[in-house]
């Protein structure tokens, strides 16, 4: 099994960087923003767990859900302490006003 299945691939590229990238620990707030925007496509848009996104890319879920909470809050106005289901139903509203 090659570790670029299908929804890593979309995420990469939702994230406009290469895998590589997102596996890079360097903690420059450009790059750490990427990740963030790569874990929002993996748990939210392609439904992954926490663990298995983070998994992936060699990082804590407990790392994945505050990327998640950070990227919520910049990209929709969320409160940074939501928790997972407060970030997607906040998605599911957004997409439906849209």
């Amino acid at each position: 099994m090659t570790i670029l299945s299908t929804p890593i691939t979309r995420a990469c590229e939702y994230a406009g960087v290469p895998l590589e990238v997102i596996m890079n620990p360097c903690k420059r707030p450009a790059q750490v923003r990427l990740r963030w925007a790569f874990w929002y496509h993996l748990v939210i848009v392609e439904g992954w767990s926490l663990p298995r996104a983070a998994r992936r890319v060699n990082f804590d879920h407990t790392t994945v859900l505050y990327g998640l909470r950070r990227y919520a809050a910049d990209e929709f106005g969320t409160d940074v302490k939501f928790t997972l289901a407060q970030i997607r139903e906040a998605v599911r509203e957004m997409e439906k006003a849209a």
